[in-house]
């Protein structure tokens, strides 16, 4: 959910930055550049409020107004999906590639989470095993 919430927000944050971009592109790289200006956006303004006010509540206002942001674009985009899908020409191979790898990265990072709370909850001595000193012989 939380991503979902951090993708509608770099929307948001990107739809400002949509102005500078050339008209005579593709909807794909469109909504890539929209994605990528976004994410800089967020991360600006992040960086930028906390360096004064660095709380739960700031970054929630912060994401809250890429949100609120993010609704006439994505309101748009359920209006036109089709002619969006219609325009998506990939070829297959790399979409399936990307996809694998995706998949292979969401497996692997719910494993790494499932084993590192499974690591906490062994009451592990915190710089074990590197505070072992050697005995003297």
């Amino acid at each position: 959910m939380q991503n979902v919430l951090l993708l509608l927000a770099v929307l948001g944050f990107g739809s400002l930055v949509r102005a500078v971009y050339p008209k005579e592109q593709s909807r794909v790289d469109g909504a890539a550049l929209t994605l990528l200006g976004g994410l800089g956006v967020l991360g600006m303004l992040v960086f930028c409020v906390g360096q004064y006010w660095f709380t739960r509540i700031s970054i929630v206002l912060v994401l809250s107004v890429g949100i609120l942001l993010s609704l006439p674009p994505f309101l748009e985009f359920v209006r036109h999906w089709r002619l969006w899908l219609a325009d998506l020409r990939a070829p297959i191979l790399p979409l399936a590639i990307i996809l694998v790898v995706l998949l292979v990265t969401a497996i692997g990072g719910k494993v790494i989470v499932e084993s590192t709370t499974l690591w906490a909850s062994l009451k592990v001595p915190q710089g074990w095993p590197f505070d072992v000193q050697p005995e003297p012989h």
